[in-house]
């Protein structure tokens, strides 16, 4: 949800051509089974890296912390990329 609502207020979602890519796939965390979700933003305003961490980022890393899970936010030039692994 948090990256939904950002995507619509900032990123790619904020412009006609704006799009964005979500893809799942089994992978491994840690030596066990594990979901990875990529979440890609393409089309959208040029991305400048935060100069603070955000309520979102802060909420994904709280949201995942009794997961055994981890979160990667890379703030691209053409979009945001965030890949989130999950153990199953």
């Amino acid at each position: 949800h948090e990256l939904g609502t950002n995507a619509v207020k900032y990123g790619a979602l904020s412009h006609d051509t704006g799009r964005v890519a979500i893809h799942w796939e089994t992978t491994e965390l840690n030596g066990k089974p594990a979901v990875r979700l990529t979440w890609q933003e393409v089309g959208g305003p040029p991305v400048q890296p935060p100069q603070r961490k955000g309520f979102g980022s802060t909420l994904i890393e709280r949201a995942l912390s009794g997961t055994q899970g981890r979160a990667a936010l890379t703030f691209a030039p053409d979009g945001l990329l965030c890949v989130i692994d999950i153990a199953v």
